[in-house]
């Protein structure tokens, strides 16, 4: 498990880790104070919100640790594609994945779903 360390200033495209007690929570950052993450709900959604609101009370960190295994994806393709996301839903058993599980595979491969929709 990793150790929070309090967030600078995070950049857009960056991968946002947040510890929630028992499990983690991700998002992406895309610029003036928002990221967008999935919620793992009945419906599951990805949604745009403000860092600090989806933050709350919880520690978080900018997580690149994959990014010394795998090249992330370029910045602008992460943050035009979370965008384009955003606005889409799911069945949770249909193609969403843990939040965790979504959130690397959008920032380190092009998503064949993803790619349809632009």
């Amino acid at each position: 498990r990793r150790t929070p360390r309090p967030l600078i200033r995070p950049e857009s495209g960056d991968l946002i880790e947040i510890f929630r007690g028992l499990y983690q929570h991700w998002a992406v950052y895309v610029g003036e104070g928002y990221v967008i993450h999935h919620l793992p709900h009945e419906r599951a959604t990805v949604k745009k919100e403000k860092l600090y609101v989806v933050v709350s009370n919880n520690d978080y960190c900018i997580n690149s640790i994959l990014d010394e295994k795998y090249e992330p994806r370029p910045i602008q393709e992460i943050v035009q594609d979370a965008h384009i996301c955003h606005t889409h839903t799911c069945l949770k058993n249909a193609n969403c994945w843990t939040t965790g599980l979504f959130m690397n595979l959008f920032y380190f491969f092009q998503n064949k779903s993803t790619k349809s929709m632009n």
